[in-house]
């Protein structure tokens, strides 16, 4: 007597197997870029990018990120000292990260992200983006509060 296999045997073509190998690595959300600045500030948008370039084999871009980053925080952090400048409402500053945090991912990670998903690969979920976010807070009214004290001192 001749036993047979029980279990359903499924056949694949061998082409599309092949080609349906998906990414090895994670990607950040357009939007999840979008919500960390807002949430957050540069700080953690340039986390997020600066990762996806990272993992797209982009470190070059990854730096240029940072360094983008670092000056427009400075940048923003300087013109709140500057009195002549206290009567702009600070959203302005927040609608400012934004624009810059949009317009990058946009021109320089979206098509890849697009690619990504399109190869099947897997996205980072949005809670990182919120806890990337909540760690760029912390960071600034840090920094924030550390610059205060010193100036308090200096007078």
């Amino acid at each position: 007597m001749k036993v047979q296999n029980c279990r359903k045997s499924y056949i694949y073509p061998m082409e599309d197997h092949l080609l349906s190998l998906a990414p090895p690595y994670k990607l950040n959300r357009e939007w999840a870029i979008f919500l960390a600045t807002f949430l957050g500030g540069p700080l953690p948008g340039a986390f997020l990018m600066a990762e996806n370039f990272r993992n797209l084999g982009q470190p070059e871009k990854a730096k240029w990120t940072w360094a983008v980053a670092v000056v427009l925080i400075l940048f923003l952090l300087l013109l709140g000292y500057i009195p002549v400048l206290n009567q702009i409402p600070g959203y302005l500053y927040t609608i400012i990260s934004l624009v810059i945090a949009r317009f990058f991912s946009r021109k320089f990670q979206s098509a890849a992200i697009k690619q990504h998903i399109d190869d099947g690969g897997v996205l980072y979920p949005v809670g990182r983006a919120l806890l990337a976010a909540l760690v760029g807070i912390v960071i600034v009214v840090g920094i924030s509060v550390g610059c205060y004290y010193w100036a308090s001192r200096s007078v």
